[in-house]
């Protein structure tokens, strides 16, 4: 997303946009005037050539005030536009929001991140071996949370069924390492923070991050759900690559991928976590923003978010994905600055490439 320059353009001219980028990356406000100037002169192009039907995106920089555009439509049918108050399934971006309700949970000590969750998941892990079951006594939430847990990479068949039930109907949870020795990715890591959380507070997962977070943040319009209502007039349809709609399917856990919500509830909202006091304190929330464990070499993410390409601590992200929608989120602490996109179909990634890539070199030059 960088300006175009012709032959005949002076030295001057095809420096120009370089020098205005370094001091955006000094200045906020020109940070944002430059951001959205290149998302509006950039993003419909994109989503025409990858046959996007509709794309929600909100971001800020520093102590500005968030901004959201939104391109096209909810409905490829319908035909309806995208709003600010269009709210989307946004699948994995649930994620890091699960993450700070576990942090509000430990603040209030009704959680604790290092201590081991054994007997609350232990009746999931029938028939393992004697070796996985003494890996099993040693994971905690952080590992979990992390996705260091040492659990083998499993998704169970999409289920109606609450969580729990979920995963006790699945039959192959296996260690693939030990905890805490690397990073690794598994789909039942977040489904066992929720079980744990429901365990612990004897409430709905729902309940607990309404309570804990969703409302703190004032991020009222959004929700959690594991079937989304069809009947939504705010909820953006799912579409295949060719732009077709199709029926959203159920979520495997709220904590994984259940939020419903618009790009600029979640960008409010982290931007109020990490860039304001009163949510958390201070050394909880930069756990959200540290690779973890700490001590831990080739940590590739933190407490919800990962490293930029595993290595680049600098910009700290989350992806979603799920048959029909993309969704990102993007955190950049330096800059103190959060990006969230949204998109209503399959090839959404297409677009949101150059989108982040242009919000990375406006914030730290990446």
């Amino acid at each position: 997303m960088t300006a175009a320059h012709s032959p005949s353009a002076s030295r001057g001219d095809r420096w120009l946009p370089r020098v205005i980028d370094r001091v955006a990356r000094v200045h906020p406000r020109l940070g944002m005037l430059r951001f959205e100037e290149a998302l509006r002169r950039n993003t419909l192009s994109l989503m025409q050539k990858h046959r996007v039907p509709g794309v929600q995106i909100s971001f800020s920089i520093g102590d500005c005030a968030v901004r959201t555009l939104c391109f096209g439509v909810m409905c490829a049918q319908r035909r309806i536009p995208i709003t600010p108050l269009t709210v989307f399934g946004l699948c994995s971006v649930t994620k890091p929001l699960t993450a700070l309700g576990v942090l509000a949970l430990v603040k209030d000590q009704v959680l604790h991140l290092d201590e081991p969750l054994h007997d609350e998941i232990v009746d999931l892990f029938t028939g393992i071996s004697q070796e996985d079951s003494s890996r099993l006594r040693g994971i905690t939430l952080r590992h979990c949370l992390a996705h260091t847990s040492g659990l083998a990479h499993f998704n169970p068949p999409r289920s109606h069924d609450p969580c729990r039930q979920t995963w006790l109907n699945a039959s192959n949870l296996k260690f693939v390492r030990d905890p805490g020795a690397a990073s690794g990715y598994s789909g039942i890591n977040y489904a066992l923070v929720e079980i744990v959380m429901e365990w612990r507070t004897g409430l709905p997962f729902s309940k607990i991050m309404g309570d804990s977070v969703l409302r703190p943040l004032k991020m009222e319009h959004s929700r959690f759900e594991r079937d989304i209502p069809v009947a939504d007039e705010q909820l953006s349809s799912d579409h295949d690559e060719h732009g077709h709609v199709f029926p959203t399917p159920p979520t495997v856990c709220h904590a994984s991928s259940g939020l419903v919500s618009s790009t600029e509830q979640v960008c409010r909202g982290l931007q109020a976590c990490h860039f304001s006091d009163g949510f958390l304190p201070r050394d909880l929330s930069q756990l959200q923003l540290t690779p973890q464990p700490s001590g831990l070499l080739g940590a590739t993410a933190t407490l919800g978010l990962h490293l930029h390409k595993g290595l680049d601590a600098r910009s700290l992200s989350h992806g979603g994905t799920r048959p029909g929608h993309r969704s990102l989120v993007v955190v950049v602490p330096e800059a103190r600055a959060v990006l969230c996109i949204a998109a209503n179909s399959e090839s959404g990634a297409e677009v949101f490439k150059p989108i982040t890539g242009f919000f990375r070199a406006i914030t730290i030059g990446a």
